[in-house]
């Protein structure tokens, strides 16, 4: 609940394309966005109450509206739709409007809708109870089990405490989430269950950057282009959330596996 914005940066993707070999060559699927099978756990319960920079009450009753943050932090802790974000905010307004002061309310409303999202790397983001940036999501049934489960029999009587962002990266085979997409992508292509990445070089192609790799699954080199201005650092960066960009933009498979490829497609 603490009063942070965040600058959003800007995403460039240019047009330039790459001759391919006609023979064995491949072209991505459009799909923008890429996902992995990952498991979902709940966290213990945690509050910071209305957090270090926002007082829990007045000089004199210093604890006087913090029930109220207690309630938002059960909220966020599970997460949910943007609209039960909305309605988590609200509720924190009626909650100290009704103990102290309905223009204070209203700011706090204010401040925890601007700094309190589900992408901010910070302990007290929508859903912060869960082991991934999750974003806003319906809770299924699966989820609302956890949550059951999960809830302390008083959590108004949990020790405040400062909560520090500690999600989980997203778990990579490669290290790397350009090759986990490349490694998804040969197995989809050749129809197996697990292709192994050999070795991968990188290499430079005018605006793009190319990993050449050698799997196990046949003889000879497939030349993987990533999309335009994505830069090898950018996938050694493993996300915290379920959800990126799609690194990859064009395959070129050489030897056998362009053979592999053709009798696949």
């Amino acid at each position: 609940m603490k009063y942070l914005i965040f600058l959003i940066f800007i995403a460039i993707i240019g047009n330039h394309s790459v001759n391919a070999q006609e023979y064995g060559f491949l072209n991505i699927a459009d799909g923008k966005v890429s996902y992995k099978k990952i498991e979902n756990y709940l966290r213990p319960f945690k509050t910071d109450g209305c957090s270090s920079v926002s007082p829990d009450g007045t000089i004199g009753r210093p604890t006087l509206w913090q029930h109220c943050c207690v309630e938002h932090d059960i909220a966020y802790w599970y997460g949910g739709t943007l609209q039960d974000k909305k309605d988590a905010d609200s509720a924190l307004n009626q909650c100290v409007s009704e103990v102290f002061s309905g223009i204070f309310g209203r700011a706090m409303e204010v401040a925890v809708y601007i700094g309190g999202g589900p992408d901010l790397h910070t302990g007290y983001a929508w859903g912060y109870g869960w082991n991934h940036i999750r974003g806003y999501h319906e809770l299924s049934q699966q989820d609302q089990d956890e949550i059951q489960r999960m809830m302390p029999a008083d959590p108004h009587g949990q020790e405040i405490e400062e909560i520090e962002f500690d999600k989980e990266v997203i778990p990579s085979r490669n290290k790397n989430i350009c090759l986990d997409e490349i490694q998804d992508h040969l197995e989809k292509s050749f129809k197996e269950d697990d292709v192994e990445i050999l070795r991968s070089t990188e290499a430079l192609s005018f605006l793009n950057r190319v990993y050449v790799v050698e799997t196990s699954s046949c003889e000879g080199q497939i030349k993987v282009i990533l999309n335009n201005f994505v830069s090898f650092n950018d996938c050694e960066e493993l996300p915290y959330k379920n959800e990126w960009e799609q690194k990859i933009k064009k395959v070129e498979a050489f030897g056998e596996c362009a053979d592999k490829f053709e009798s696949k497609e």
